[in-house]
């Protein structure tokens, strides 16, 4: 439960960083085709980096809430959380953008398709690999170290 209640305070200060960024960032013109081109980038890459992390691990869990989002041995979770960092960085950012201007709208663009990259990125890894239903191996397993399975 303490990994929930860190989490809304790192999505609080993800919020705050947007709104207290966003005037210094309108200051320099980002065209709107930005986050059409950050979107595909960003996802190809996280998507490489997390099956790359997935295979060589070994050990996975599917993005939890209550997960600890610290560890670096649970990538995803990692991921998970930067992708709703950036959709608070977005919902900040939006709350000062009429005192900004339009100037602002595609920073909030690029912030909120880098976060839907991220997000989409775990979701099609997760289904891929089929970290949300536990196989037949896997009900065996003990839950230990915060919520990995290891395989008796």
């Amino acid at each position: 439960m303490k990994w929930l209640w860190m989490r809304f305070a790192f999505l609080l200060l993800g919020a705050l960083q947007g709104a207290l960024c966003i005037g210094q960032m309108a200051q320099h013109e980002v065209p709107w085709s930005a986050s059409v081109i950050v979107f595909p980038l960003l996802f190809v890459f996280s998507l490489l980096l997390g099956v790359v992390f997935v295979l060589s691990c070994g050990h996975q869990q599917k993005p939890s809430w209550f997960a600890n989002p610290f560890g670096l041995r649970r990538p995803l979770v990692w991921m998970h959380f930067g992708a709703f960092h950036m959709f608070a960085m977005c919902l900040g950012s939006l709350v000062v953008s009429p005192n900004v201007g339009s100037i602002a709208y595609p920073h909030i663009g690029v912030f909120c398709s880098a976060g839907f990259a991220l997000w989409l990125a775990v979701r099609a890894i997760v289904a891929v690999y089929r970290l949300d239903r536990p196989g037949e191996d896997q009900r065996r397993g003990e839950i230990k170290d915060g919520g990995i399975r290891h395989i008796h």
